[in-house]
């Protein structure tokens, strides 16, 4: 028996580095994957983001390894996008069982000498979750 048989990981910053591994190992492990990733490029920081095609590349390699892997785009700072892909999680696979909150952006330099939308962004609510919300019946 593997480790995650059977449960269910909720993955953000999905598509690549090392929230595409930490769900590859998951799915490795027996867990069911559902990778959430903004799969887009963003104005800053200067270094290249996940992609729609590297998050269709990850539901591939983990049901290569026998995995069910839904995925979603969508940035973890939108509350909306995240309940989206909890609710489409809960409603596919049942439950949440375990969360990888792994997304984020770093940006080089002094916030103080950093633009103010730039500084908000950066700084903006992370991905929230609500307890309840992760499994099917509560």
């Amino acid at each position: 028996m593997r480790r995650f048989d059977g449960r269910v990981a909720f993955v953000t910053g999905a598509a690549h580095g090392q929230g595409r591994a930490a769900a590859v190992a998951f799915a490795r492990e027996g867990a069911h994957v559902a990778a959430l990733d903004l799969a887009r490029p963003l104005a800053y920081p200067g270094y290249t983001m996940g992609s729609a095609g590297e998050l269709a590349s990850l539901r591939a390699e983990c049901e290569a390894l026998g995995s069910t892997c839904l995925t979603f785009e969508g940035d973890v700072r939108d509350g909306a996008a995240v309940a989206a892909a909890v609710d489409g999680t809960v409603d596919r696979l049942g439950a949440v069982d375990v969360l990888f909150n792994n997304a984020g952006i770093c940006a080089y330099g002094r916030l103080v000498a950093a633009p103010e939308t730039r500084s908000t962004k950066m700084g903006s609510q992370p991905a929230r979750f609500k307890a309840s919300s992760c499994n099917r019946g509560s």
